[in-house]
């Protein structure tokens, strides 16, 4: 097995493809991953999800990633990770292109727009938050 650093163009390529990513943010000095819908449209990623957690823990503390991975088997696979910056989007009419951006799935809306049961029984209130991730930093690695 050889592991490779991929080129700026397959980078590029997958993360325009892969919509599913892991996104890794912290709450209380502890990290979580959670694995989400993105879109990449000139320059960042797109993303919504409702309000609680995640984006309490970005509102507190912006610096994010995303991993994108392609896993074939243990000795062929593909990692995109994105290292990057929370920027929750309040306007209406930015919201409204991120929505346009996202309907490119017909699913796009869940399962961050799904109602939820916490384990005390009760329902997650579903206000949207709309988001974008302004890329610092992308790296890719490959084996083969």
């Amino acid at each position: 097995m050889l592991i490779t650093e991929m080129s700026d163009y397959d980078i590029r390529e997958m993360i325009q493809h892969k919509h599913v990513g892991r996104l890794g943010y912290v709450v209380d000095d502890r990290p979580i991953i959670v694995p989400m819908t993105f879109r990449f449209s000139g320059g960042s990623f797109y993303s919504f999800t409702t309000d609680g957690q995640k984006t309490n823990a970005m509102r507190k503390n912006d610096a994010i990633c995303i991993l994108f991975d392609q896993i074939e088997s243990q000795t062929k696979w593909r990692t995109v990770l994105v290292q990057g910056r929370y920027r929750e989007i309040a306007r209406e009419d930015e919201e409204e292109a991120i929505v346009r951006i996202m309907a490119n799935e017909p699913t796009w809306w869940e399962p961050a727009y799904t109602k939820t049961i916490t384990k005390e029984g009760t329902a997650r209130a579903l206000k949207p938050v709309f988001f974008r991730v302004d890329i610092e930093k992308l790296s890719g690695h490959q084996a083969e």
